[in-house]
């Protein structure tokens, strides 16, 4: 097993849980040697991807020194990293699109904001339909990530939403996918 690997190994082992293991255990569950495990936990701790503290156990001698993933919060970004590194072009570039702000305030000035809103997410290729102050899209696109990280499309394209209307409107996602379709409610700020 390359370095690499074993560095790889040694984050999902510890994101699996918000507990905080020694090298002995790191190494024990993924039987490798110590001195693997302690340099591919140095360089994971170096980069910020897991955290370390120090351990007495009531014994003589120096602490133990312990791992765990960062505040169990790193789970959710790996997965999308490594679920875009599988989208479509279309959806890359919508994620670098919302990253960016390029959509930042581009409906703000519409007159009938739900409408412009829901034909600005078909030009993304978003299947949307009008229903009350309320927008249901079909999530279609990251039907991979949506996979991994449950909810991630109606999320994106929230996202998306809010930032086209700016300040003029509040966009929230309805917790519940509704007969597969997720829901976008818009509420204008007067």
């Amino acid at each position: 097993m390359r370095l690499s690997d074993i560095q790889q190994a040694v984050l999902e082992y510890l994101q699996r849980s918000d507990e905080w293991y020694s090298i002995q255990d790191i190494a024990q569950q993924l039987q490798v040697h110590t001195n693997s495990a302690r340099l591919a936990a140095t360089k994971l701790t170096n980069i910020g991807l897991i955290e370390r503290k120090q351990q007495r156990d009531g014994k003589k001698g120096r602490p133990t020194l312990v791992f765990r993933a960062r505040a169990g919060k790193f789970n959710v970004l790996y997965d999308a990293f490594r679920s875009i590194e599988r989208a479509t072009e279309t959806e890359k570039e919508i994620i670098e699109n919302v990253i960016s702000g390029k959509y930042e305030n581009c409906l703000e000035h519409e007159t009938d904001l739900i409408f412009a809103l829901s034909a600005f997410l078909g030009t993304l290729g978003v299947t949307a339909e009008i229903s009350g102050r309320s927008i249901v899209i079909t999530p279609e696109k990251y039907s991979e990530i949506d996979q991994e990280i449950p909810g991630f499309s109606g999320r994106v394209y929230r996202v998306v939403a809010q930032q086209a209307v700016g300040k003029r409107a509040s966009v929230t996602l309805n917790p519940e996918l509704l007969d597969g379709h997720c829901v976008l409610t818009v509420k204008l700020h007067d």
